[in-house]
């Protein structure tokens, strides 16, 4: 006789699928994927912090001209009703709305990788902002220095350029923003 396995004997369809209502009564930092948890890393390292806060510095001041787009430092993007995630910096244009959530698609999603997020940053978030048609992905590796930039087509994103210290334009139909990635290292 062998002994089954739990993933023999346990169906994904046996685990529970929470709600984003279910989620806004928990304690703690939580993303919501496909009605799955996933706890938000501890702090996050004064490195990436400084990035993160470098890359949003550097939006917000390129959109000062720009009155339809915004950039955003971690907000809950409410994309349905079992999905609810936190991007590092996101922009978005047109969006009206004064609520809680975000829920307009972003023209932008920057997320800057750390230990406990790499999975998520690498291979299950850029597949909800493809499919979304967001049209810029943005990796950062602080530890690596290195910056990956995706572009969406048909809802898979290519990565269109990588690398360390360089500029990129983001076109959006509201407005280019020129970006100097050489300035979030310093």
């Amino acid at each position: 006789m062998g002994v089954k396995t739990i993933s023999e004997r346990l169906d994904a369809s046996d685990l529970p699928k929470y709600s984003v209502e279910e989620w806004e009564t928990w304690e703690g930092k939580w993303e919501l994927i496909e009605g799955i948890p996933f706890a938000m890393s501890a702090m996050p390292t004064k490195k990436h912090q400084k990035v993160n806060a470098r890359i949003w510095g550097q939006f917000e001041n390129l959109l000062d001209d720009c009155p339809e787009c915004e950039a955003y430092i971690p907000i809950n993007f409410k994309i349905d009703a079992h999905n609810v995630i936190h991007p590092d910096v996101i922009v978005v244009c047109n969006d009206n709305d004064d609520e809680i959530y975000l829920t307009k698609i972003p023209n932008i999603a920057v997320e800057v990788i750390s230990k406990g997020s790499i999975k998520q940053d690498t291979r299950i978030k850029p597949k909800i902002y493809a499919a979304l048609g967001v049209k810029y992905y943005v990796l950062v590796d602080p530890k690596e220095e290195n910056i990956k930039i995706f572009i969406e087509k048909d809802n898979v994103y290519s990565l269109d350029v990588e690398g360390r210290n360089f500029n990129y334009l983001f076109e959006t139909e509201e407005c280019p923003i020129n970006f100097d990635f050489s300035k979030i290292w310093k």
